[in-house]
Parts: structure tokens; sequence; C-alpha cells
């Protein structure tokens, strides 16, 4: 349950594909959200097409959702791995709003890329969707071209995937480390 003492400044609210008929059976929903978070930035985000809210029933809603240029997606489970002739090297990592793990949606016509926004601070600029369960990210690791290699950066610690890890990688990635360590092997 949300706390007293935290107040909510921002609620997505995610359909996967909103017809007049949904905006309907869903105005009683959007009404009692306005209710119970007054202040707070409302944005309605249909998956598929664009929302009948942002179109021919948006004097029903008015007042009642925000209007957003922008939302940020934030993939926030996966891992860092070095493939070797060994195969592969990882360990998972959870870090919120991290670049390897973020994607942006942008109104069309709007003329910004991901490239005007610190990931750090993009869930204090726009409504921030999170997927804190799944692993989605995977950020390569290398000793050449790696910003986590400069002076005061702590190390990152790798370890050799075991039978089980190979097979998540398998699973999640598509990645088989049988067949990263036949390449390493034929350089």
């Amino acid at each position: 349950s949300m706390s007293d003492s935290q107040p909510v400044n921002s609620v997505l609210v995610y359909v996967g594909l909103d017809r007049i008929g949904d905006s309907l059976l869903k105005l009683p929903f959007v009404r009692g959200l306005r209710d119970a978070y007054p202040s707070a930035h409302i944005t309605w985000l249909a998956g598929k097409d664009t929302s009948v809210y942002a179109g021919i029933m948006a004097p029903v809603v008015a007042g009642l959702l925000d209007d957003h240029r922008h939302i940020a997606l934030d993939f926030n489970r996966g891992f860092i791995a070095r493939p070797g002739p060994n195969g592969i090297d990882a360990t998972a990592i959870h870090k919120p709003l991290w670049t390897a793990g973020l994607a942006l949606m942008l109104r069309p016509g709007v003329n910004v890329t991901v490239m005007n926004f610190a990931h750090h601070a993009m869930g204090r600029k726009m409504p921030t969707v999170s997927f804190p369960t799944d692993n989605m990210m995977l950020r390569g690791h290398n000793d050449y071209n790696d910003s986590r290699q400069g002076d005061g950066v702590k190390p990152v610690q790798l370890t050799p995937l075991d039978a089980e890890g190979e097979q998540l990688f398998r699973d999640t990635y598509d990645i088989d480390a049988d067949h990263v360590r036949r390449v390493f092997a034929q350089s």
C-alpha cells in the first residue's frame, strides 16, 4: 500500500487496446483515479494505436488525464556480460534508469531524442514505466571501450555462467555459450 507520507506525483495507466466501448467502461476508473490523486500527473498509454481519450473522447476526459510528450520505459533488470574463450562471464544487475535498459517514447513531431535527457533524471522529467521483474537488459563489458573503466569507477566483478546461467542466457537473450566458445576457438 502507498504510504500517506509520500504523495503520488505521477500515475501511468497502460492499456493494450483502447476503443470507444472500452473507454466508456473505463471512464469511472479514470474519474476515481483523478479523485484519489488530484494533484498527480496522470498519463493514459494505449499499447496499440492511439487511445480514443486522445481523440474523439478527449472532451470527456478533459481535466482528468494529463497530456505528455515523452514517456520513459525503464527495463532495469538484466546482466553485464563479457564473451570469451571459456563462454560467458556475467553478473546480474538491477539498476533503475540505467542507460543500457532505457527506451523513450516520443510523440510524433517532437524534435528531441533520448540524447536530450540525462538518464538518471528521466523519472523526474516524464512519466516512467519500470519493468523490475524480468531480465530484459544485457550490457557488454570489455577492457577497451567502456565508461566503467575510468579512475574511481568501481570495477564490475564478472563470473563464469554455470549451466543454469547458460540456459537462462539461451532462453532470455538467445545467446548460446557453446557457440561463443566455438567462435573464440576459431580466432
